[in-house]
């Protein structure tokens, strides 16, 4: 497990020759480093004019070595490149297959001539018998297997993580329809004021093959990153390299990222940039490296952009760069580029465009969350708590209603209504815990928990000599502590332990620089618990309801056909079941309508419409407000309107028949659908606005 883990390591040579940079150049925040002895002036003269030894070429080619292939710096640059063609094809009009298809021809025809000139290393049968030695050892030939597994689930599933389908792919596909983004016309504000990083990722692929299947596949990128820059932050954090070898492998088998490594969430895709951002930054900042620094300002503008709580890692990002500050002001034509496209591809136009458009750069004013209410010190201590108890919960809970009840039971009044008054969502208020944990709510996981814990338990040889930190990691853990210290202030979700996932390859290096852990890594015992917690973590990829590796109909519709109507065997099947036709959840109501609806309305707010748009380019929905009138929708060219009657009761403030009155609709069918296994089936009205005279 040596540096090259990460895949981005550039020789002393290459820094010196290609960059002209001195590689004993030291920042003096940085540890003082030992340094090879001087010749007197004489011995340096007579050094220089001796000849070479027999044999020993000394051609330029020979003093300069390309630099190695970096997979972290590839997935950088896509990803900003993704971004900026994003947002660039919007600016045109042309945010289309036809404009995607030119700017990535562009890109791939630059991609072919950066690489000509920079001809880095491949190392393909070097490298290939590398990863072959490496697999065969237990810890990480555990996580390939695992990985896989979870990779293979995507390609077996269609997608059907609940937030995509009502969100983040709907938005792609409106700016796919009309051209460009746009301020969508919806109470349903999470089209317009989330972080859209991961959808200008996602959108060509949209664009040009017309489907969502592929989109598990930037995940399953981000799961095969995890461990190189895992090794690297934590190691240069002052994690052990032994210690740091073995939790490269066991981290990323925690449930929340190895859940969505074949699905499309957002949480793993925004735990991969905090972590290559800091990656490359304390790297340029350790043998400085423009390229280096300039890939971290690149990483932290993609870290704000992935996700909007990710914005306090930002600082620890920005600690980590301050080394390098006069060597970015060295090349201030490059940084400048550098520095605009981070712009374009941060946080910054959304926020931009959410002020504008709701007066609040964060979008909270839209969505009508005030997330600084209530007492910020409890918020603190209730989700510390909170991360504690779903973090150790079991995989398997069964006593998760008698849990709840408990909590709800025992908990002082009090202490319940101030947490009510500062939460946004009850489960947080409640300490509410599920029956299993799966992709929607799981964190790190009773398994990758329950070691960090256990390596307290190893001892602290009288012989070691420790190792201390210098003043720049301090600095940076500093950063990372307070980043941590502001999310914890600001977040009031339930789901807090899988919304947590891109902080948990930086805050647990704070656990890890115990030297216990060094310690407890030999012991037999720990170890024992390593593998049981690798087998928690495939039994959980097996039974995962979006994507279950197991004959679940034929298990279960067998014990229920036997007369096992136990609650857990029905609430079983019935959640297998919703998660199986989620991805499609519409197709009833697609079905009652009649043929050549190209445009159809929606009271609706956060549901799964991906399926209505299914196939993709078939038809548009538009979401129908209660201010909306019928001559407005008939000029949309809405004939037909799918009412959500929760969502139509909770907004409308009128009865179905008023409304109807309002419009000149009628109710055209009823039709039940399901959306969640604990609500059960639901009848939608499909209204519809016939043509009126004038």
């Amino acid at each position: 497990a040596d540096s090259d883990a990460a895949g981005c390591v550039l020789s002393a040579d290459v820094l010196t020759v290609g960059f002209g940079i001195d590689p004993s150049e030291r920042h003096p925040y940085l540890a003082p480093q030992i340094r090879h002895p001087v010749a007197p002036p004489e011995a340096q003269m007579n050094i220089a004019s001796a000849a070479p030894p027999d044999g020993l070429k000394t051609s330029p080619a020979s003093r300069k070595r390309a630099p190695k292939f970096s997979w972290a710096t590839g997935w950088i640059i896509l990803c900003a490149f993704a971004n900026v063609v994003g947002w660039g094809l919007s600016a045109l009009r042309q945010l289309n297959p036809a404009g995607y298809a030119v700017a990535f021809s562009i890109g791939g025809v630059a991609v072919v001539l950066a690489w000509w000139k920079i001809q880095p290393r491949l190392d393909f049968v070097t490298g290939r018998l590398k990863l072959q030695k490496r697999f065969r050892r237990w810890l990480p030939g555990s996580f390939l297997i695992l990985s896989l597994l979870a990779i293979l689930g995507g390609f077996l599933y269609a997608p059907n993580n609940y937030d995509a389908l009502a969100y983040r792919i709907p938005r792609v596909l409106r700016w796919l329809a009309e051209g460009h983004w746009h301020w969508i016309h919806t109470d349903f504000h999470r089209l317009n004021t989330r972080a859209c990083g991961m959808e200008w990722v996602a959108a060509p692929m949209l664009a040009l093959t017309g489907s969502d299947r592929w989109l598990f596949l930037i995940n399953a990128a981000g799961q095969l990153l995890l461990p190189g820059l895992v090794f690297s932050v934590f190691t240069q954090l002052g994690v052990h390299r032994r210690v740091a070898w073995v939790w490269m492998w066991l981290l990323p088998t925690g449930y929340c990222f190895l859940l969505q490594a074949g699905g499309i969430g957002n949480d793993m895709f925004g735990s991969i940039f905090p972590l290559a951002a800091l990656h490359f930054a304390m790297r340029a900042a350790k043998r400085p490296n423009l390229m280096h620094a300039l890939l971290a300002v690149l990483g932290a503008a993609l870290t704000s952009s992935s996700k909007t709580s990710n914005l306090p890692l930002l600082l620890p990002v920005a600690v980590a760069l301050l080394p390098s500050w006069r060597l970015l002001l060295r090349h201030p034509v490059v940084t400048s580029l550098v520095t605009a496209v981070a712009v374009i591809v941060s946080f910054f136009p959304t926020a931009v465009m959410n002020a504008r458009h709701c007066g609040d750069w964060t979008g909270a004013k839209a969505e009508h969350m005030d997330v600084l209410r209530g007492n910020r010190p409890l918020m603190v201590v209730n989700n510390s708590w909170l991360l504690v108890i779903q973090n150790f919960v079991p995989p398997v809970f069964p006593y998760a209603s008698k849990w709840n009840e408990a909590v709800l039971r025992y908990m002082p009044k009090k202490l319940h209504d101030q947490l009510s008054q500062t939460v946004i969502e009850a489960g947080a208020a409640e300490w509410s815990l599920a029956e299993l944990q799966w992709e929607v709510n799981a964190g790190l996981g009773l398994g990758v928990s329950g070691l960090l814990l256990a390596g307290f338990w190893g001892r602290r040889q009288r012989d070691s000599a420790g190792w201390g930190l210098n003043y720049y990691q301090i600095s940076v853990l500093a950063g990372i502590g307070i980043a941590f210290l502001a999310y914890l202030v600001c977040m009031s979700l339930s789901a807090l332990s899988r919304e947590t996932a891109p902080y948990y390859a930086l805050v647990i290096p704070f656990l890890l620089l115990s030297l216990r852990h060094a310690s407890a890594i030999r012991l037999w015992w720990w170890r024992t618990l390593a593998a049981g917690a690798l087998l928690l973590a495939l039994l959980v990829l097996i039974i995962t309801p979006p994507r279950p590796l197991w004959p679940v109909e034929a298990v279960l519709g067998g014990a229920l056909q036997h007369g096992n109507s136990s609650r857990i065997a029905r609430l079983a099947a019935d959640t297998y079941a919703v998660n199986r036709s989620r991805s499609d959840a519409f197709a009833p109501l697609r079905a009652a309508l009649p043929d050549g609806e190209t445009i159809v309305g929606m009271v609706t707010g956060d549901d799964p419409e991906t399926s209505m748009w299914r196939p993709f380019g078939s038809r548009r929905i538009v979401h129908v407000l209660p201010a909306d009138t019928g001559a407005e929708l008939r000029r949309q060219g809405v004939n037909y309107i799918l009412v959500n009657p929760s969502i139509f009761q909770q907004y409308f403030g009128r009865t179905m028949e008023q409304w109807l009155a309002e419009i000149h609709g009628e109710v055209f069918k009823t039709v039940p659908v399901t959306l969640k296994g604990t609500l059960g089936p639901k009848d939608w009205p499909i209204v519809a606005l016939p043509h009126v005279s004038p």
